[in-house]
């Protein structure tokens, strides 16, 4: 007879994991459901081994072909003139936002840690979303305020402000994310969400949760909320009840659920442009999910002008002169879409007609593309600064579509880095500014 003292045989254990791993996935379910307290510590440890089992893959955002190059500036005196503001992710896996000089010498530096700034994940982020390896989450959205201090969404988490020397001067938990732009009165629009959790109601026919209800929201320099608007709202009061259920794939059944917009951008039309067709004011959103573009009026929320379908999974849409769009069309037709055949453009909608046309597309040198984010700024000389995300690459283009100057997120001989944006700053914002500010916080 065999010796029991032996322990298990295989069969045996065989049995016993299988038993523990059924038992494990009941009592995590039932844990949820119910919202035991033992569901967030079973969630937790699962989140632990998938960060060990992820420590053996190079994580998405250090895996990019490297560059040739670092910084390049090929045609100098046609370089629009100020500082770069840019983003990523660094080898190590952390944070940083810089701004630099064309040359690539940092001018003031930022490295939040989202570890420091929320020591204890808060139990209001789902599970699938709390961090719990660095970089914790991608900066999607900066913006440099007059006194230095840096204004930042951690992707879909949290907006925060940080000083010119780095202290938090506040922390919102909001599920900030992609964008932040300047609002009336020194206030600012950023993307939000009411991440709406299984089981509960979400508030809208045939809307069933979890569901990521997108918000407008306008804050003050100190973090309090001035407005919120839900998009979903917006679309239901202008009877465009199409656009919410274009995620849909059912004949009779229209329930949809999850990321059924994607709200990405959120600009206002500025004071002293003109225009035949907006009024200073007036906001216009970016849904990816849907390809569509809105301006409402932020007084009334009628939608003014849409736009649907000229582009694919787009980015960054900004208002310039002359009543046109100016906006980053990813253009993602993966996975059939043979790789050499692959491009990002960007695209020029005429509000006044409602037409579009290609305004830039690359070749050779200037060939890019990033099947999602990404962004593009015209500049005031005529040039277009163009963020190629999932490139790790950023570059200048003079009105004849020649490279003038490029900036590559580098980490090693093999691989870039994303980089999240890079955006030219006011003239205003030069070296003495930083250095200034920095001063009186004592930095």
């Amino acid at each position: 007879m065999p010796d029991e003292r032996r322990g298990l045989r295989l069969p045996q254990l065989l049995i016993l994991y299988t038993a523990l791993a059924i038992g494990g996935f009941e009592l995590g379910f039932f844990s949820t459901i119910n919202k035991w307290w033992i569901g967030d510590r079973l969630n937790d440890i699962r989140l632990a081994f998938e960060a060990v089992a992820g420590e053996f893959e190079t994580p998405w955002y250090l895996d990019i072909p490297a560059s040739d190059t670092t910084i390049m500036t090929y045609r100098p005196e046609a370089v629009a003139p100020g500082l770069v503001l840019v983003s990523g992710i660094t080898a190590d896996s952390n944070v940083f936002v810089h701004v630099i000089e064309r040359d690539g010498a940092i001018v003031q530096a930022w490295a939040p840690d989202w570890f420091e700034i929320w020591p204890e994940n808060p139990r209001e982020i789902p599970v699938k979303r709390r961090p719990n390896t660095l970089p914790g989450a991608v900066p999607h959205g900066q913006q440099v305020l007059d006194d230095g201090s840096l204004l930042m969404n951690y992707e879909s988490l949290s907006t925060i402000r940080l000083s010119v020397c780095g202290e938090l001067v506040w922390r919102r938990l909001n599920f900030g994310h992609h964008s932040i732009e300047p609002g009336p009165g020194g206030s600012y629009y950023v993307g939000a969400e009411r991440s709406v959790a299984k089981g509960a109601q979400t508030g809208y026919d045939n809307h069933q949760a979890p569901l990521a209800s997108y918000m407008i929201e306008q804050l003050d320099i100190d973090g309090n909320v001035l407005m919120s608007k839900e998009i979903l709202e917006i679309l239901k009061e202008n009877d465009l009840t199409g656009l919410m259920f274009l995620s849909t794939l059912e004949n009779i059944e229209v329930e949809v659920t999850g990321d059924t917009m994607h709200l990405n951008d959120i600009e206002m039309f500025p004071e002293g442009m003109q225009s035949d067709v907006f009024e200073p004011g007036d906001l216009m959103v970016s849904l990816r999910n849907i390809n569509t573009i809105l301006v409402v009026d932020p007084e009334t929320w009628k939608v003014k002008f849409q736009f649907t379908g000229g582009v694919l999974r787009h980015h960054d849409p900004d208002f310039v002169p002359g009543d046109k769009i100016l906006v980053f069309d990813n253009r993602n037709l993966n996975p059939l879409q043979p790789e050499d055949q692959r491009y990002s453009r960007i695209v020029e909608i005429d509000a006044r007609t409602g037409t579009h046309r290609e305004f830039f597309r690359g070749q050779g040198q200037t060939h890019f593309y990033t099947p999602a984010m990404g962004r593009q700024q015209l500049l005031p000389n005529g040039n277009l600064l163009i963020t190629s995300t999932q490139q790790g690459r950023a570059f200048e283009v003079d009105p004849g579509g020649s490279l003038v100057w490029e900036f590559n997120n580098v980490i090693s001989d093999d691989n870039n880095a994303v980089l999240m944006e890079a955006n030219l700053l006011p003239l205003s914002m030069d070296r003495a500014f930083f250095e200034a500010r920095r001063a009186e916080c004592g930095g």
